[in-house]
């Protein structure tokens, strides 16, 4: 058998041999020359293929039968082609000539460096033919990426991923840090001072932070990208696949990116979004399954499959540019877990045992127009959808009580955002947006509960109905201006006017469920700030905000006013202050009661008072200029007067939640410190968050609670030009509470590592994995991976080992000032996973 294999094998190699045409150019010096043009032409002299050479100088094309020829062009050599037929077996060899050019003239430029402009070099570091955006980030010191994709530069973080300097992602830059290879790129950038509106990057300092990434010249005007495919499977029979497919192309007047993956190993296809817009509460279901996310890999825990699909493009059109971010996704959910509750104020407690499945669709986008040529003009309009299903099914044990629940829901909306800067010959700029949209959610909910059934007098199964209507209108203008050098003032007038309808029906109705209820806000505001820059150094702001606003026939004056000391002496120093006043979201106002998961009941209260709190905050960040310290700590205090309340109790394995709005004193204090170094090839990360609350207990009895958290995690990374490097972090977190004459506490401590081994250029070894500890509960999670990557070869290969010693099971603990519940869940055993990657 091993005779056979060896002459197949050399049978193949000579086979694979005889049907290439291979090549080797050489300079004047008889030295290799890479990155040439190699094209391979017919013998009417039509483009065939082509290929740029290696760093050996060397390249190779598939023969074609009969005559064709062999071209070597260069910017710095003279052309050379050679003829050629299939009967050539030998190394062909071309030696260059180097070009020689008369130049008329010769011209120096003198160019200012860029200070907003950081290049990370990144081909200084150890970077695989198929590591993506985000895997080779981590290796760059100042560098930090979160469970959910976000990147910090030295704790801040980015706005936006630019390709090339054009945008296709918006703020869902996941989308290319998790999909595009590095291999194509000559550099990463940082963008700081980043400003997209041409207009006011003219005249004034930004903040934001943005990474541009520098495309290499073999991969534009082509098509690039990858697909991957696995197979894994464990002691149980569990079967484990894995698709994935990257698509680029990447031109100067159009960019186009897709990332289309199909998996079960847990990862969730449908991703959180970044936005912060106002307006996106209406998106948040009312009803919902019980869900619990754990701090483990998604292919321990591997409750999803999920399939999902990505479309960006950026398109220029002259001075217009033209982008537009479509998704698709579907995730389909299993979970099972055992939870135990113990309620503070009751002698009671509850056991539920529960085993969902839930099913989500997803497909979003935007269509973006932007126009931004010419520094006195800057207009953008952005029209955004999202269309949304889920359908789920789960079947509880509450005691000794069964409960079996389905719920469909689809959600609707739409909405356009046009935004117009200008600067008029005066000075002042006007900044005008107009922000319109509607949305559409309904949810259908049927539930079989003793429980329930008990407590609503009736045999049947019990369905709520939920259905809401939510249109919104913001309009805005703002006008800037400098009074001299030092002082700017900004004065703007916002009216926002939006309606949501509620249809709650809960039969058998009675006289306490059911909500049919329509509200209207309407805000008129004034807000006027001032910037005085007193030195280099010094830099004073404030604001004074005005708010008409009307919720129904409530009519309430609301004043906001803030103000800021910016001191730059040892670092960015700041000190600011503000007072707030905001209303509740319309949902906390609804006064019956409706269903929020299969064994819950919650309902509001009437039309509060606003929110009404004071904010002190102290901020200091110091760092040298070598990027190699950085240290920011901040101190809040937070005082409302006024508290919403989440009210809690248990009456015959039923929670009763009631929203109060307490008028009475609660307070915050937080402090907070990162510190990062960098020695030499070592990155160090300090951090600590210290936090301590102080709220009512409810609005009839004068009681507290006293809340304090505490976390501190220490975090180190080397960045060796050896083989081997790692990155582990200790964390330690406690939780104590006390209310009234109880008392309570927990902590966990968690150490978590990643342990990298380049063996050679193309096989490297991955050792992750993390020791967890909740209450005296210990869990050990390792995984392994093994990945060879062929040097001349556009395949590589991964062997996965999950869950290498076999954890069954984990816990996780929850809180508030009524219960504390401690729940368990299952994971995925041992098991292996294998799969194949091909780079185009």
């Amino acid at each position: 058998m091993k005779y056979t294999f060896f002459f197949l094998f050399t049978s193949f190699a000579c086979f694979s041999q005889s049907s290439k045409i291979n090549g080797l150019v050489l300079d004047g010096d008889q030295k290799p020359v890479s990155n040439v043009l190699t094209s391979l032409l017919s013998s009417d002299k039509t483009i065939i293929s082509y290929q740029y050479t290696d760093n050996d100088g060397k390249f190779s094309f598939k023969k074609t039968p009969g005559s064709f020829y062999v071209k070597i062009s260069s910017l710095f050599f003279e052309d050379v082609e050679k003829a050629l037929d299939a009967s050539s077996q030998e190394e062909i060899v071309f030696n260059l000539t180097p070009k020689k050019e008369n130049l008329k003239e010769v011209v120096l430029v003198s160019k200012r460096i860029n200070r907003d402009t950081t290049n990370l070099n990144i081909q200084n570091y150890n970077i695989t033919k198929t590591e993506s955006i985000e895997q080779t980030l981590k290796k760059i010191p100042g560098m930090s990426i979160d469970n959910e994709g976000r990147i910090k530069y030295w704790n801040k973080e980015i706005e936006k991923i630019l390709i090339d300097g054009d945008d296709l992602a918006d703020d869902q830059y996941t989308f290319i840090s998790k999909n595009l290879r590095s291999m194509v790129l000559k550099d990463i950038q940082v963008l700081k001072n980043f400003e997209e509106n041409t207009v006011l990057k003219k005249t004034q300092k930004s903040d934001k932070i943005a990474l541009n990434l520098k495309v290499k010249d073999d991969f534009k005007n082509i098509w690039f990208g990858n697909i991957e495919a696995g197979y894994g499977d464990s002691f149980d029979s569990n079967q484990e696949i894995d698709e994935r497919l990257n698509l680029a192309l990447i031109k100067k007047r159009i960019k186009f990116l897709n990332a289309q993956e199909f998996s079960t190993l847990g990862d969730k296809s449908i991703p959180i979004s970044f936005s912060n817009n106002d307006n996106k509460t209406y998106d948040l279901p009312l009803y919902s399954v019980k869900n619990i996310d754990v701090p483990l890999t998604p292919e321990i825990t591997n409750f999803n499959d999920g399939f999902s699909n990505t479309f960006l493009i950026n398109k220029k059109i002259k001075n217009v540019a033209l982008r537009s971010s479509n998704f698709i996704g579907v995730d389909t959910q299993k979970q099972e877990s055992f939870t135990r509750s113990d309620f503070v104020f009751q002698d009671e407690s509850q056991t539920e045992i529960n085993n969902n499945k839930k099913r989500n669709l997803l497909f979003e986008g935007d269509l973006e127009l932007k126009y931004d040529g010419s520094d006195d003009h800057y207009a953008v309009n952005t029209l955004n959808y999202k269309v949304g299903s889920s359908s789920s099914t789960s079947a509880a044990l509450f005691n000794d009580s069964n409960t079996t629940d389905a719920i469909e829901s689809k959600r609707t909306s739409i909405y356009n955002n046009l935004l117009y800067t200008t600067r008029l010959k005066n000075g002042l700029i006007l900044n005008n947006l107009v922000d319109i949209g509607y949305a559409r959610s309904k949810e259908d909910i049927t539930i079989n509960s003793e429980n329930l059934s008990s407590f609503f007098i009736s045999d049947a199964a019990i369905y709520q109905d939920i259905q809401r209507d939510f249109r919104f209108i913001d309009i805005q203008t703002e006008a800037s201006y400098f009074f001299t050098k030092k002082l700017k003032g900004t004065f703007k007038t916002i009216y926002k006017n939006n309606t949501e309808d509620f249809d709650i029906s809960l039969p058998p109705s009675t006289s306490t469920t059911g909500n049919n209820v329509r509200f209207k806000r309407s805000s008129l505001i004034f807000d006027s700030r001032l910037h005085y820059k007193i030195s280099k150094r010094t830099e004073l702001k404030g604001g004074i905000s005005q708010n008409n606003f009307k919720l129904n026939k409530i009519k309430k004056p609301l004043l906001n006013y803030n103000a800021a000391l910016l001191l730059n002496f040892y670092g960015e120093l700041e000190l600011s202050y503000a007072k707030k006043q905001e209303f509740l979201p319309n949902r906390n106002f609804l006064e019956n009661y409706y269903l929020t998961n299969n064994n819950t009941l919650t309902r509001g209260g009437p039309l509060f008072e606003p929110l009404n709190y004071e904010h002190f905050k102290f901020r200091l960040n110091n760092k040298n200029k070598k990027n190699t310290y950085n240290n920011e700590l901040s101190f809040t205090y937070t005082k409302s007067k006024n508290s919403l309340l989440e009210n809690y109790s248990l009456e015959d394995n039923i929670n009763f939640n009631n929203l109060f709005l307490v008028s009475r004193l609660g307070k915050n204090y937080t402090f907070k410190e990162q510190l990062i170094l960098l020695i030499k090839t070592v990155g160090l990360k300090f951090e600590t968050i210290q936090s301590f609350s102080t709220i009512p207990l409810n609005r009839t009895i004068s009681s507290e609670t006293d809340i304090y958290n505490s976390t501190y995690t220490a975090e180190f990374t080397s960045y060796f030009s050896s083989p081997f490097n790692f990155n582990i972090q200790a964390e330690y977190l406690r939780n104590t509470q006390k209310t009234e004459n109880i008392s309570s506490a927990f902590d966990s401590k968690n150490l978590i590592a990643d342990f990298t081994w380049n063996v050679n250029k193309e096989v490297t070894f991955d050792l992750n994995g993390g020791f967890y500890e909740f209450d005296n509960n210990y869990y050990n999670i390792v995984n392994t991976n093994l990945n060879y990557t062929p040097d001349k070869s556009n395949f590589s290969y991964r062997i996965t080992v999950n869950n290498l010693l076999g954890e069954n099971q984990f816990l996780y603990q929850q809180r508030n000032s009524f219960f504390t519940s401690i729940t368990s869940i299952p994971l995925v055993p041992f098991y292996t996973f294998a799969s194949v990657k091909y780079i185009f």
